[in-house]
């Protein structure tokens, strides 16, 4: 591993143990909304930085911290609108795509065999709350 991947997966461990990557129980969100967020894939899981989308154009870094090679696909409310190329352990990709608010962004490994092994994750999507 590069030491740009593995400067790029600091935030991504910082988050890991705090994290649930199951589309039945996702955590509560655990900041603000994020235009970007960091996603890590590893076996056998997807690890966010558990934080909401905000509505608009957003961007995912995607990093294959793994041994095997990983994807990402992302769909939104039913409709896939975004998917990595198979990344090789180390490879960096980003992906970049339009959310409304209240949208469910499930993501997950398209990789045979991976979904199944618990590589999903769902995030939400919401509106910035107004200051005073």
């Amino acid at each position: 591993m590069t030491a740009r991947a593995a400067r790029a997966l600091l935030p991504l461990v910082l988050v890991a143990g705090l994290t649930g990557c199951s589309a039945e129980a996702p955590p509560p969100p655990a900041g603000p909304p994020a235009a970007e967020q960091r996603v890590g894939l590893t076996e056998w899981e997807i690890v966010t930085e558990a934080r909401p989308l905000s509505v608009g154009a957003v961007r995912l870094v995607v990093t294959n911290a793994g041994a095997a090679p990983h994807d990402l696909a992302v769909r939104v409310d039913g409709d896939q609108r975004a998917v990595t190329p198979v990344l090789d352990p180390g490879e960096v990709h980003e992906l970049g795509f339009t959310v409304a608010a209240d949208e469910r962004v499930e993501l997950w490994c398209t990789v045979t065999g991976h979904h199944a092994a618990g590589m999903h994750t769902v995030l939400d999507v919401v509106t910035p709350e107004a200051g005073p």
